[in-house]
């Protein structure tokens, strides 16, 4: 199963999906994290701080992209609308703030 999460320095979940430039990913297999690539994207949001701006399907689709391969995608935030979204695609939106590799212990029992 491959895992996506968004963060800006590899260590932490510390980014808001619409923020997220990056997302690294990672395949749980046979009880072991294995990191596989960081993945670049557009990030989705343009109006960063209007919780009423209008969902803008080619931007959320640009970062779907990034992303679709994956089960779950773990992320500091995200809005109704794209968690939403995600779900529909068969994507599992996680909110998740701190070190990376507590996700793997704390949230699927093994270590990473």
């Amino acid at each position: 199963m491959k895992v996506a999460v968004a963060s800006s320095d590899g260590k932490n979940v510390n980014e808001h999906f619409g923020r997220a430039e990056t997302f690294y990913i990672y395949e749980l297999q046979d009880g072991q994290v294995i990191l596989l690539e960081k993945r670049k994207t557009r990030p989705y949001s343009t109006m960063m701080g209007d919780p009423a701006h209008k969902f803008d399907a080619d931007r959320f689709d640009a970062v779907f992209s990034v992303i679709k391969d994956c089960m779950i995608v773990y992320v500091e935030r995200i809005g109704d609308v794209p968690a939403l979204k995600l779900k529909e695609k068969g994507i599992k939106p996680v909110k998740h703030e701190g070190q990376i590799n507590k996700i793997f212990f704390l949230k699927k029992g093994l270590v990473s």
